[in-house]
């Protein structure tokens, strides 16, 4: 894992509880997979905005297979 990614979600995990909210499971994966690098931030950021739209959360932080 990148440490600087692994901090940036980290941070923005805590702000988000800062606020007295708590993350869904998906958007926890989501930065996971993002701190270890399998999410470009572009596709992390095109993920957020399906989020937000209300698309299928579950779906998006699913983890990818080969190919």
């Amino acid at each position: 894992m990148d440490p600087a990614r692994t901090q940036a979600a980290a941070d923005a995990l805590g702000n988000v509880r800062a606020e007295h909210l708590e993350p869904s499971a998906a958007v926890q994966a989501l930065l996971d997979r993002w701190a270890r690098g399998e999410l470009t931030t572009d596709q992390l950021t095109a993920a957020r905005r399906l989020i937000a739209a209300g698309k299928d959360a579950e779906t998006l932080a699913a983890p990818t297979t080969g190919g």
